[in-house]
């Protein structure tokens, strides 16, 4: 028995009922994913459950949104698999074949505030502010700050902070990491 939700179900959104029948070939809606109506989701993209894709989001072909992911306002490519607690906000554009690991997250928002006076979404939308080219690869729990570039192909390795544009090294592009991991010292 699949775990997958049939096109003619209904998934609970903002205290109402939506009908997934806009998506008839949206075979991978699973249970307790939230998808709301002003979002674009291929028909072959994977949503798991608890994932969330929201606020104007785009989800290409064959992507697998995991988990408690939420991708809120951000562009995927084709074949982008975003893992599971991963978080992606508005003007994140995400190129294809990229992994996004669990964890992962990419702030958009250089001077954040409680107060939203100034916050423009739509502006975010337009100029993006964290770009991941095709290919590249962010492993666990790295937190991506605004502003940054991640190069065609790049590695960024497990719970790194990056705060410069990262490029894929010359030699051995696949193969090779960038970024090492910030080491945290005691004050004593």
């Amino acid at each position: 028995m699949s775990a997958c939700v049939p096109t003619r179900r209904a998934l609970p959104h903002e205290g109402r009922m939506i009908d997934v029948s806009r998506w008839p070939r949206l075979r991978y809606l699973l249970r307790g994913a939230w998808v709301t109506r002003d979002t674009v989701v291929h028909p072959t993209a994977k949503v798991w459950q608890f994932a969330s894709v929201i606020r104007g989001a785009h989800v290409g072909a064959g992507c697998v949104i995991g988990a408690g992911a939420v991708v809120d306002g951000a562009v995927l490519g084709e074949r982008v698999h975003v893992q599971s607690c991963a978080v992606l906000g508005p003007g994140i554009l995400v190129g294809d074949e990229v992994f996004i690991g669990p964890g992962v997250t990419m702030a958009n928002d250089g001077w954040p505030r409680v107060n939203p006076e100034g916050f423009d979404l739509e502006q975010l939308k337009r100029n993006p502010c964290v770009i991941v080219e095709d290919g590249a690869s962010i492993c666990a729990g790295a937190v991506i700050c605004p502003g940054v570039r991640i190069g065609a192909r790049a590695m960024v390795r497990a719970r790194t902070v990056v705060e410069a544009d990262a490029d894929a090294p010359p030699l051995r592009p696949s193969a090779d990491v960038i970024n090492l991991p910030r080491r945290m010292r005691s004050a004593a």
